[in-house]
């Protein structure tokens, strides 16, 4: 179970994760240019990687052009027998042949005679092709690939032709290398582009590069379109930031939950349970306050069981308060409030209701001359006598002051009440409790003053308690006059 410490350990750890996520988005801001750059570095390197492996093959197609730079003419005949190292090197790759080209007819010295290919050449080149009177090489637009063409004059009029095909087969695999796609299409003047062989101007974040390419006769005829395979959202370069981001955003609302589930609520909780106590002020258990706090938990419980004393001790109060210190019996305070209830409950059914009052005869004469202990003791068997004789559950008795009892008893007619008491008196007669000093007798007696409610209902609303109360006080008065000891009744109306 956690305690507070280790809670505001777990609370401070919440901050530092926002501290943490707000440090990380300051840096993808500060850093989101950089990634811009870096992009366009990394495009502008693929693309300076598809241009290296063209120009590595130019340069080794070059490199064979130069041998033939000392040679003034050139005898078809005896042509691949003079140079028969260097044809050698030029059939070891399959993609380079060697022409001879005078103007009318292509002589492919690979295979000693015209080839399918010196047919394409010459179509290619047209009827009047206009080719250079100087050494020059490029790259020409042919199918669906490219020709890297080496042009070299000789003496008499003639050329020699270094031709390397780049079949689309190959292109593509140079393109896939260099993590590019490209499109070889018709010359598009709508559309900005640049020749292949210029250097490269790529534009930030320009996610493609257009060349074109020219024929013999230098007009632009194909345009070769370069697409970056890795352009990717600039988000994608900062998805390790941005897990990390979503984590710790997860990690902090794992964290606000738990502390809103197991503290916030349980406290809210336990502060609306005590705020009902001030409000209705009588103390209230807190129900369902565990939490898993131990401190809280411990508070929960320690306030249900100061709650509980307080319900306890507000309990023997009110019993205090409603009881008769010396005989144990219910008091005037508990009389007057029972007296009420009862009146209310017989203004709305039909019941008999019957106040008595009893007055112990000349009780100050055995105060004064037994003492106030032995009065003290009378009182409490006298108390004893009425609890044992009124013993329904309906019966209530109570001591109304010094030497008074009261009773209420309900269900009552006034023929039977009558004996009834006759009975309490015989009872306490039984008892003989001396008393020298009674002018009605030579033992302890009570008069008794009864008033009588036969037959209840919706007309004691229109009465007062309190007439019945002095009709029963009457009555007592009534029989003390008669010389005491006696019961004095009648019926309330």
């Amino acid at each position: 179970m956690p305690t507070l410490r280790q809670f505001t350990y777990k609370l401070f750890a919440v901050y530092i994760m926002l501290a943490l996520l707000a440090f990380l988005a300051i840096l993808l801001i500060w850093q989101l240019p950089n990634q811009q750059r870096l992009n366009h570095q990394h495009l502008k390197l693929q693309y300076q990687e598809f241009r290296g492996g063209l120009e590595q093959q130019q340069q080794q197609l070059q490199r064979l052009a130069n041998l033939l730079q000392d040679i003034a003419s050139i005898d078809r005949k005896n042509l691949s027998q003079t140079y028969h190292p260097l044809f050698e090197r030029i059939q070891a790759h399959d993609d380079i042949h060697a022409f001879i080209y005078d103007g009318q007819i292509f002589w492919d010295l690979n295979n000693r005679g015209t080839t399918p290919l010196s047919q394409t050449l010459s179509t290619f080149l047209g009827e009047t092709p206009r080719l250079p009177t100087h050494h020059r090489c490029g790259w020409y637009p042919f199918k669906d690939g490219l020709l890297l063409i080496d042009t070299q004059p000789l003496a008499n009029g003639q050329h020699l032709l270094l031709v390397r095909e780049l079949s689309g087969i190959a292109l593509r695999q140079l393109a896939l290398k260099s993590h590019l796609d490209y499109r070889l299409e018709p010359y598009d003047s709508n559309l900005s582009s640049q020749p292949l062989t210029a250097p490269m101007a790529l534009k930030q974040n320009q996610p493609q590069l257009r060349l074109y390419l020219s024929n013999l006769r230098l007009e632009p005829s194909q345009q070769l379109t370069l697409i970056s395979k890795d352009q990717r959202p600039l988000l994608w370069y900062f998805s390790g930031e941005i897990m990390l981001l979503f984590w710790l955003m997860m990690l902090s609302g794992c964290l606000i939950w738990s502390f809103h589930h197991f503290i916030l609520k349980p406290l809210l909780h336990t502060q609306k349970q005590v705020g009902r106590t001030s409000t209705q002020g009588d103390p209230l258990p807190i129900q369902n306050g565990y939490t898993p706090l131990k401190e809280l938990n411990h508070f929960v419980k320690s306030y249900n069981r100061l709650v509980d004393r307080v319900k306890a001790k507000k309990q023997q109060l009110e019993a205090m308060a409603h009881t008769d210190g010396l005989t144990g019996i219910y008091n005037r305070r508990a009389f007057d409030r029972h007296m009420r209830e009862s009146w209310q409950r017989a203004s709305r059914i039909q019941s008999g209701l019957a106040l008595i009052i009893c007055d112990v005869d000349y009780f100050k004469p055995y105060n004064d001359n037994y003492g106030h202990p032995a009065g003290d003791k009378v009182l409490i068997q006298l108390a004893e006598l009425l609890s044992q004789h009124f013993i329904r559950a309906t019966d209530f008795v109570a001591r109304y002051g010094g030497e008074e009892f009261v009773i209420v008893a309900e269900a009552q007619i006034l023929q039977p009440l009558q004996a009834y008491l006759e009975s309490l008196q015989t009872k306490l007669r039984e008892l003989a409790i001396l008393h020298e000093y009674s002018q009605c007798s030579d033992y302890l007696t009570i008069s008794i003053g009864a008033s009588v409610i036969e037959h209840s209902g919706a007309w004691l609303r229109s009465e007062h308690v309190q007439e019945f109360i002095e009709q029963a006080d009457e009555n007592l008065y009534k029989a003390k006059a008669a010389g005491r000891n006696t019961i004095v009744s009648s019926i309330f109306e």
